[in-house]
Formats: structure tokens, sequence, C-alpha cells
């Protein structure tokens, strides 16, 4: 990805995108490490360099889906929570689409990062027959 990047004039998209798009989640976190091993610098760091807006925000987010799926979904379903109002159309497809695959290493990712149980934000952002099905997923 150097050579694709930080070692010339102008950046290979292209290369990144197939490096991104053709290899597996594990073979972008061993890149994502080994580049850091090598390099000396966050990967995330050499994204921002390379690349702006939409395409920067598209791969950083790549980044941490490979690094740690838990902790992707946890930071998603805190921002449909967080702020004013509830997007409810992401937090059903996710706690419906994560509750029999991760959803436990979700929770704890959740706990871990915000520091509050994902059922006690839920509680607190929903509520009647809508919040007792999401909580009975969650739970």
């Amino acid at each position: 990805m150097f050579e694709n990047g930080e070692d010339r004039l102008g950046t290979d998209d292209d290369k990144f995108i197939e490096i991104f798009t053709e290899r597996s989640w594990d073979q972008l976190a061993a890149a994502t490490f080994m580049y850091e091993k090598m390099y000396k610098k966050p990967f995330e760091k050499m994204l921002e360099s390379e690349f702006s807006r939409d395409m920067l925000d598209a791969l950083k987010k790549m980044v941490i889906m490979a690094r740690c799926r838990a902790s992707y979904f946890a930071e998603r379903l805190f921002n449909t929570m967080d702020g004013l109002g509830t997007d409810d159309d992401d937090l059903q497809r996710i706690i419906v689409t994560r509750c029999e695959v991760d959803l436990l290493e979700i929770k704890e990712a959740f706990r871990q990062i915000y520091g509050l149980p994902l059922s006690k934000m839920i509680r607190d952002d929903t509520s009647g027959n809508y919040k007792e099905v999401l909580l009975a997923l969650v739970n």
C-alpha cells in the first residue's frame, strides 16, 4: 500500500479499491497491522493523507470493521441513539441481523467504548412494546 500511496506522486485509487474489496477482513486487518509495523505510522493517518471525504470515510470504516467487527457495530449502534431522536431503521437492522451472530461481543465492545450497557441506552431511548422487543433480542 505504501508504493500505491505515500511513495508516489498521486494515489493509485484503483489499487486501494482492489485491496479493500478483494481481500478478506482478516487479510485487510493483517495488512494494516503490517503497514503500521513497517512504517511506524498509524494506518488511518496514511489514509487521511491520501484520501478525503466519502472515500476516506468508507476506507476508515472498512479498517475498523476489519480490525474489530464488534467495535464497528458498537459505534453504529451508539450513533443510532445518540443525540435527539433515534435512527430506528438502523437500530432495528443491526440488532436483528447481529443478535444470533455476534451481539454478545458487540455488547461488550459497547460497554468498553461508551461505559454503559447497550441495554441501558436502548431502555432510555425507546419505549413501549418496541423497547421490550429490542431488549429481548439484546438480552
